[in-house]
């Protein structure tokens, strides 16, 4: 595959937090450490799990966050220097003390972790179970641990035990073994579930990300799907899950624990909407051109580029949650810069499989941390009927990159907070440079200037979002008439409806209030029964460009709101004097003013009011904002 140049590999964390170390120092620190800088990826439980000297395995695991955990463990020492640590989001079985992980064998001498889902667990369970195998738990992954001690008790080695379990096991897996049988090693495998080892100078880490053990080590190996790893103190030996020995690299990090920790915001979401003007910078940095003529230059366009310039007919976009909303913006742009068909389809619902895919197809598959489940699947069906498949994504290395034909980074750096914001406003943006370097390639509706004009807006766009954010205090007030709603709806049209979509899912998303987003011009055939004097709307009416059609009618839809009593919120552009005599005839409650801008960035501009909005409300009703529940940050299970 070829993808974008321009930035080093950069890691993310994923649904469910493993942690795992073998080394020189004491264990437990090293994995509660861990644990804390994953727990954002699952928090429903966690639980560690060490070799005590002389052989003894000791287990330690709560339901609820890695702070119960660590109040469970007060007052342990242990000079243990091998275990292994999880944290949870729950697939199978609910939270509790027992589906926690590490997980152990009936004999209590092997534990194991992992992440991902076991498609044939029941089968195997009835089997192991009439062999004589005690479970514990409600969890596919507890049928693992079984499995291997099984091949364990046939005289097998760790090693070949893994092997085995894997050639019976149907699914994904990421997991890390221990055993007092073989106690100066630990084992990791991967099949489906991102796994990535630390090299220090005193041990050797595994985990589900990098973050786990990014203050003691920037030196990393990544194990690729089929892989596997036997670590010792020291070192580490690669083999596939064939038992075939393989080389891996030791590549360094290129960001720091700083970027991962809060920087002293109260939450990793609201760092990470003030990122953004510097993390659109790094999306655009070395994409645009500096001499004025407005070219584009994408690298990793080169090898699909002879499919793009003779065969392209159509597109087909795949993502699921925000980054779906972005794939709908870029649907209007690619249709209006190059006058292609495109469909923007659920992953979920793509990996079904659609009849109109073919050779002739672009399926631009889209996802921050480039293991969304769903979206992989969608990518391989789309790559099945023939389809070439362009990744927008966050993670060099993720799944999905080595499913797509070609790509590019997003360059935002790890995002943190559950509830996705810079990476929207970066997927945006990435989606107009695609269109414009696909407008250079092929016939297209843009004129030389009109080309410059959208180059010369996109580099406008970090300060105009610096503006945005300048205005937080704004939001911040208007904030408390959210917060004893029940119900919320956020409308827009043209290139907002997706911005009222993305608005409502944040709103939904953190503070658990019901939001919906419509098209300003559907109200009326539903919606519009659910409006009176309790109900906020967010209407999004910039007037730009193609917004100039647009605006009147969505105005008049504000106005049937407010003939319902309606408490309006207004998205509107700077100097427009309507909104200000609406405001002084009492059918509007507040206005946020965004900078000028083409009507195709308007949806980045909203877009950070609306998660400023979000953001204020969540924190007023006392919401978890990072973690909210029920939710993961990239969801690896289907």
């Amino acid at each position: 595959m070829t993808y974008d140049a321009g930035f080093g590999r950069l890691d993310e964390n994923r649904m469910c937090g493993i942690v795992g170390y073998i080394g020189q120092r004491p264990v437990l620190p090293l994995l509660v450490q861990g644990l804390e800088r994953v727990e954002y990826r699952g928090y429903d439980s966690a639980g560690v799990a060490w070799l005590e000297p002389p052989g003894q395995i000791v287990v330690r695991k709560r339901q609820g966050k890695v702070a119960e955990l660590v109040s469970a463990l007060s007052g342990q020492s242990t000079t243990s220097t091998v275990g292994l640590a999880h944290t949870r989001w729950a697939t199978h079985g609910v939270p509790s003390d027992v589906n926690a992980h590490p997980h152990a064998s009936c004999r209590h001498d092997v534990v194991l972790v992992h992440n991902g889902t076991i498609d044939n667990f029941r089968e195997l369970r009835t089997t192991l179970e009439a062999e004589g195998h005690t479970f514990r738990s409600d969890t596919d992954s507890e049928v693992l641990v079984h499995l291997i001690e099984r091949f364990l008790d046939q005289g097998d080695g760790l090693v070949q035990a893994v092997q085995k379990m894997h050639a019976v096991v149907s699914g994904a897996y990421g997991i890390v073994v221990m055993t007092n049988r073989e106690p100066g090693r630990l084992v990791a495998a991967r099949h489906g579930s991102p796994l990535v080892l630390g090299v220090a100078d005193h041990g050797m880490f595994v985990a589900s990300d990098a973050t786990a053990f990014r203050s003691q080590t920037d030196r990393v190996v990544y194990l690729e799907d089929g892989e596997m790893a036997v670590m010792h103190e020291r070192e580490f030996t690669p083999l596939t899950l064939e038992n075939q020995s393989i080389t891996k690299e030791v590549e360094r990090l290129e960001w720091t624990v700083e970027q991962i920790m809060k920087g002293g915001y109260p939450h990793f979401m609201l760092k990470e909407i003030m990122e953004q003007p510097e993390a659109l910078r790094r999306t655009l940095a070395g994409r645009l051109s500096a001499d004025g003529n407005a070219r584009v230059v994408l690298g990793g366009l080169e090898r699909i580029r002879p499919f793009l310039v003779e065969k392209l007919e159509r597109v087909v976009i795949t993502a699921c949650g925000t980054s779906w909303h972005a794939g709908l913006i870029g649907k209007r742009m690619l249709e209006k810069i190059l006058g292609l068909p495109v469909s923007v389809e659920y992953a979920s619902e793509l990996a079904t499989g659609f009849s109109y895919i073919d050779g002739r197809t672009l399926c631009i598959a889209i996802s921050q941390s480039g293991e969304t489940k769903d979206t992989i699947a969608a990518a391989r069906r789309a790559k099945t009927q023939g389809a070439v498949v362009w990744n927008i994504g966050n993670v060099v290395g993720a799944s999905l990159t080595r499913v797509a034909d070609a790509g590019m980074y997003l360059h935002v750096g790890p995002e943190i907070g559950v509830a996705s914001t810079k990476a929207f406003t970066a997927q945006v943006a990435a989606l107009s440079l695609f269109a414009l370097c696909l407008a250079e390639l092929r016939p297209s509706n843009l004129t030389d200037q009109g080309r410059a004009d959208i180059e010369t807006a996109l580099k406008a766009l970090p300060d105009q979002v610096a503006q945005i954010l300048a205005a937080d205090d704004a939001v911040r007030q208007l904030a408390p008439e959210f917060k004893s709603a029940t119900n919320c709806l956020f409308l827009g049209r043209g290139y907002n409806f997706p911005t009222a979509l993305e608005g409502a899912l944040k709103l939904k998303e953190i503070s658990y209030i019901h939001a919906e987003g419509y098209p300003a011009g559907e109200m009326k055939h539903g919606p519009i029964a659910l409006i009176d004097e309790r109900m906020p709307v967010v209407v999004i009416a910039p007037q730009e460009g193609e917004s100039e059609v647009t605006y009147p009618k969505v105005m008049a839809n504000l106005e049937e709101v407010a003939a319902r009593r309606g408490r309006v919120t207004l998205i509107a552009s700077r100097g427009d004097e309507h909104p200000q005599a609406l405001q002084a005839e009492g059918k509007i409650d507040h206005v946020l003013w965004m900078p000028h801008t083409r009507a195709m960035f308007t949806p980045i501009l909203a877009g950070v009011y609306c998660q400023l909005l979000a953001y204020h409300v969540a924190v007023l009703r006392g919401c978890d904002v990072d973690q909210p529940r029920g939710l993961a940050k990239s969801v690896t299970v289907e």
